[in-house]
């Protein structure tokens, strides 16, 4: 047997058993009420608004809190399905799946010794990762967002820089967080390896075809200049006020609640959208607590790599653990994240490899940053995984079998990542 199709082989019997294995987790779950009764923030919105849409609601008719490509996902596996949960749920994590297979075969391509190791590592990760499965089965955005990060990272390395822009602008109006990718790799394309527009004319020009038509519609609802969803402030204050420590702290309940209508009020009688109240309270915080917010930021940057599956509005304590599968693999990130920022570190130090791996490498550090901006949480990390999947591959198909690093110096790399994603303690954890 060659070693092409050996390859092939394993490649399949390791594409079954990450198949069965996420239809082990849907039948633990099955067994909870909630896996066929959208409840909390976040799940219910868009689990309303994809029944809308197949009521016959075609366009939305008020600026929704939500970006709106995964509703009219939601809505078409709805209709597809019946509303069969076990159905939906099973075809996110297949889109999930197939959304990993660009970047395995771009990472085949590598220009380094053993690319296919490297390759089939990534792959042994995207089957096997529990947190993964656990969010791609679940009724949000992310379902979407990280399959179309992986096409545009996919497209940009090949040089589609149009088709790359195309699927970030998509990404963009499933998360707008996107941007923050896109505003990058605009100056990325631009300036290296030297000065050369058309690429980054290109790129944007591909990710405005889906933008501007959302924002256009948006404005044109409120009369005013809307961007892709509302409500974009509410996380930004979240994560920058007296009492922020790091995490989405504000649970749904009384706090929450007190929140939101004292917030209304005080957009009633200044005349003007909950968003800017947030936003302006938010930079009244940073303006007179300057140090405070520095060390804020500091926090949510090591808190972003914290092993634990920090909770957000929609990943509700009684769900998040309610099955084996996940009280049992609640260690996951704590292997994957200290390889993975060992081997983010490593491409950093080497020029070559970070010139190859750049766009990877903007990839991890955007989402990073927008969680330091806003709020941390195990959801809001899931735009990261890959490129934490690919850092943690090339750390053992690469650094580690060619011996790059010192054994010293790598030994050193990783403890200082297992000390920040092991030691520092979280300010919420569901498990408590």
């Amino acid at each position: 047997m060659n070693k092409s199709k050996k390859t092939f082989l394993i490649l399949i019997g390791a594409v079954i058993v990450g198949i069965l294995w996420r239809l082990l987790y849907l039948w633990q779950f099955s067994a909870s009420p909630l896996f066929s009764h959208p409840m909390g923030p976040d799940v219910a919105e868009y689990d309303q608004w994809a029944r809308q849409i197949i009521g016959g609601q075609w366009l939305w008719r008020t600026v929704q809190i939500h970006a709106p490509l995964y509703p009219y996902f939601l809505a078409f596996l709805y209709w597809l399905t019946g509303y069969d949960f076990i159905w939906v749920r099973f075809i996110q994590l297949l889109v999930g799946l197939a959304g990993a297979v660009p970047v395995y075969f771009e990472l085949c391509r590598g220009q380094w010794r053993r690319p296919g190791l490297t390759a089939l590592i990534f792959a042994g990760i995207v089957l096997i990762y529990p947190p993964l499965i656990y969010y791609q089965a679940e009724l949000t955005s992310e379902v979407l967002l990280l399959p179309l990060l992986a096409l545009s990272w996919f497209l940009l390395r090949r040089r589609y820089y149009l088709a790359g822009g195309i699927m970030a602008g998509l990404a963009a109006i499933t998360h707008p967080g996107t941007l923050v990718f896109i505003a990058g790799e605009l100056l990325m394309l631009a300036l290296i390896p030297r000065w050369k527009p058309r690429p980054a004319l290109m790129f944007l020009l591909g990710s405005l075809i889906f933008i501007a038509p959302v924002v256009g519609y948006n404005s044109y609802l409120e009369g005013r200049f809307v961007p892709i969803q509302k409500n974009g402030g509410l996380n930004f204050y979240l994560g920058n006020n007296i009492e922020a420590d790091g995490t989405c702290n504000v649970r749904p309940g009384p706090d929450w609640e007190y929140l939101t209508r004292t917030t209304a009020n005080e957009a009633e009688k200044l005349g003007c959208g909950m968003d800017r109240i947030y936003t302006r309270n938010a930079f009244r915080f940073i303006r007179d607590n300057p140090l405070t917010f520095i060390r804020l930021c500091l926090r949510k940057a090591v808190l972003v790599w914290n092993w634990r599956e920090l909770i957000a509005g929609a990943d509700a304590e009684s769900i998040r653990y309610f099955t084996a599968f996940q009280r049992y693999t609640a260690w996951s990130f704590m292997v994957v994240g200290i390889l993975g920022l060992s081997g983010f570190i490593c491409v950093l130090a080497c020029w070559r490899k970070l010139m190859e791996y750049r766009h990877a490498v903007w990839w991890l550090v955007s989402f990073w940053l927008l969680q330091v901006i806003t709020v941390t949480s195990g959801r809001y990390r899931t735009a990261m995984l890959y490129p934490i999947f690919i850092f943690a591959a090339l750390l053992f198909g690469e650094f580690v079998r060619r011996k790059r690093f010192r054994p010293v110096l790598l030994t050193l790399v990783v403890l200082a990542a297992a000390l920040v994603v092991i030691l520092p303690r979280a300010p919420y954890d569901a498990r408590d």
